[in-house]
C-alpha cells in the first residue's frame, strides 16, 4: 500500500514533465543551404546557411544587420563531416540538416569530382536525398548572400530557380538521389544547372542560363539553354516553354503546351545500335504579325517548327557524341532491352555512343493561332 501511495504522489510530476528528450528549436542551427569550394590550401571551404527563425519576415533580411533572416558560417575542413562539427562549434548550437534545400558546388571543385561530398549526404540520415544540386562559377560567399524580394534566404531563392527549371523547360534540375542513381546505372553522364550572379540587374539577382555536363562525378563541360533543351526533347522532359522559327522571312513564336517523347533502342545482328525517337508536340502560336498562317500553308509552318526542334536535338547530340558522354541514358535503354547484348558491348559503349544513329520523328500540332485570326498589319493596309 505504501508503494502505491508513493507512485500516486509521483504521477502528477511524471505527467507534467513533458518530453524528456525534446530539443527546442532555439537550441538548433537549422541549415537551409550548403555550399562547398576548394580553398587556398586545396581543402574544402564549407559554407552553411543557417536560418534565424524569429527574424524571418522581419527587418531587411540581408544577413548583415538587425532583423537578419539568415547567417552564413564559413569554415575550412578536409571532410564535410569535420566541417559540420566546426560550423556547429561556431554557431554554439547543434547543426540540424533535415531542412537543407541545396548543395552548391564551385566549378573548380566540380571539375575535380564531387563524389566525396555526395557520399557524405547519402550516409547522413539527417539529410534528405532530394537536396537540389547546383554548380556556380561565382565565389560561394558572394552567391550565398544574394536574395530576392520574394525569398529572404538565398538558399530558398536558389532552390526556387531549380524548381522553376522543371516547370518551364528552361533546364533540368537534379537532386542528389537522381545524380547518384545516374552514376550507379549504366549511363555515365549527368547534368546539373549552373547558377550565377546577374550583376546587370538592379537589384542584383541570380539566374540559370547554362548547364554543367558531368561524366561520372566530374564536370567536363557546359551547355547553353538551347543545348540543354536539345537533351530534354529526347529525354521527355519538355513541359512548357517558348520556341521560335523562321519561314519565308517571317518569324513565328509559339508556346509549348505539351510534348511527349517515346523512344526505342534497336540492335541488329552485327551489334549495330540505333535509336528511334517519336516526339508529339502541341504548340500555341504567339507571334504571326503578318498573318502568314492559313489553312493552305499551316503545314509548312509545322514543318519549320519540327526542323527547329531537330536542329536543337542534333546540335547537342553531336556535342555529347564528341565528348563520349551519354547523358541521355541510351546505355540504360540497351541494358533493359537486351541484357545479353549489353554485356557484350558495355566495354565498347563510349565508342558505340560516339557513332550512334538517332532517328528523330516529330509530329507538330498547332492548337491555336492566338485570340485573333487576322493580321493587324494587313487590316491597316
Amino acid at each position: 500500500m505504501k508503494k502505491i501511495k508513493v507512485l500516486c504522489s509521483l504521477l502528477p510530476v511524471l505527467l507534467l514533465g513533458g518530453c524528456w528528450s525534446r530539443t527546442e528549436i532555439s537550441d538548433l542551427s537549422i541549415v537551409m543551404g550548403v555550399a562547398v569550394e576548394k580553398n587556398d590550401k586545396g581543402e574544402i571551404g564549407l559554407l552553411t546557411q543557417i536560418v534565424v527563425p524569429e527574424n524571418v519576415g522581419l527587418g531587411n533580411g540581408d544577413g548583415k544587420g538587425s532583423g537578419e533572416s539568415y547567417v552564413n558560417i564559413y569554415t575550412d575542413c578536409k571532410y564535410l563531416a569535420e566541417g559540420m562539427v566546426r560550423a556547429g562549434n561556431q554557431s554554439d548550437k547543434e547543426i540540424y540538416l533535415s531542412h537543407n534545400l541545396i548543395l552548391l558546388i564551385s566549378e573548380e571543385m566540380a571539375k575535380e569530382g564531387i563524389y566525396p561530398q555526395l557520399d557524405y549526404i547519402m550516409r547522413n540520415n539527417e539529410l534528405r536525398l532530394n537536396v537540389l544540386l547546383f554548380v556556380t562559377e561565382n565565389n560561394i560567399r558572394d552567391i550565398m548572400d544574394v536574395k530576392s524580394e520574394t525569398f529572404q534566404i538565398p538558399a530558398t531563392y536558389i532552390a526556387s530557380l531549380g524548381v522553376a527549371l522543371g516547370q518551364n523547360s528552361g533546364g533540368m534540375n537534379k537532386d542528389v538521389l537522381e545524380f547518384v542513381t545516374n552514376m550507379l546505372e549504366k549511363s555515365n553522364g549527368s547534368l546539373i544547372p549552373i547558377v550565377t550572379i546577374d550583376k546587370t540587374s538592379e537589384p542584383t539577382s541570380l539566374k540559370v542560363t547554362s548547364t554543367a555536363v558531368f561524366k561520372d562525378d566530374k564536370m567536363i563541360g557546359k551547355l547553353s539553354a538551347n543545348e540543354t533543351r536539345g537533351i530534354m526533347w529526347l529525354d521527355d522532359h519538355i513541359n512548357r516553354g517558348e520556341i521560335t522559327t523562321e519561314l519565308d522571312g517571317n518569324i513565328f513564336s509559339a508556346r509549348i503546351n505539351s510534348s511527349k517523347t517515346k523512344r526505342k533502342i534497336f540492335i541488329d545482328k552485327n551489334d549495330k545500335v540505333s535509336v528511334r525517337a517519336d516526339i508529339d508536340t502541341e504548340l500555341f502560336i504567339k507571334r504571326d504579325i503578318y498573318g502568314y498562317i492559313t489553312a493552305d500553308n499551316i503545314g509548312k509552318v509545322k514543318e519549320a517548327f519540327a526542323q527547329e526542334i531537330k536542329s536543337e536535338i542534333y546540335a547537342t547530340l553531336k556535342k555529347m557524341r564528341d565528348s563520349k558522354t551519354d547523358v541521355y541514358g541510351f546505355a540504360q535503354d540497351l541494358y533493359r532491352t537486351d541484357f545479353k547484348a549489353w554485356n557484350r558491348l558495355e566495354d565498347k559503349w563510349d565508342d558505340i555512343f560516339k557513332n550512334l544513329y538517332v532517328d528523330v520523328n516529330i509530329n507538330i500540332s498547332i492548337r491555336e493561332t492566338g485570340s485573333i485570326d487576322r493580321s493587324i498589319l494587313k487590316e491597316r493596309e
